[in-house]
């Protein structure tokens, strides 16, 4: 769909991210799979953990419950 920057993490028409992929990894100008911050990001390990805590990143070789154990912070991610 394109995207007319505004500023950086400016709003989007639509924002798709492709965590993961079964055990690829893919690597083009224009898609990178896992998710390069897939790790970092709470909001995103928390519910990927209800799905598949022992789902393995195909890069680190860790689950997603680990990745989750091992965050250093707390990003205030809140389950409603």
């Amino acid at each position: 769909m394109g995207r007319t920057e505004t500023f950086q993490w400016g709003p989007r028409a639509i924002d798709l991210d492709i965590l993961i992929f079964d055990d690829k990894e893919i690597r083009t100008e224009d898609l990178q799979i896992p998710h390069p911050l897939l790790h970092e990001r709470q909001f995103v390990l928390i519910p990927l953990a209800e799905i598949d805590r022992d789902l393995l990143h195909p890069i680190l070789k860790k689950t997603i419950g680990e990745l989750l154990e091992n965050l250093k912070e707390d990003q205030g991610v809140e389950k409603l």
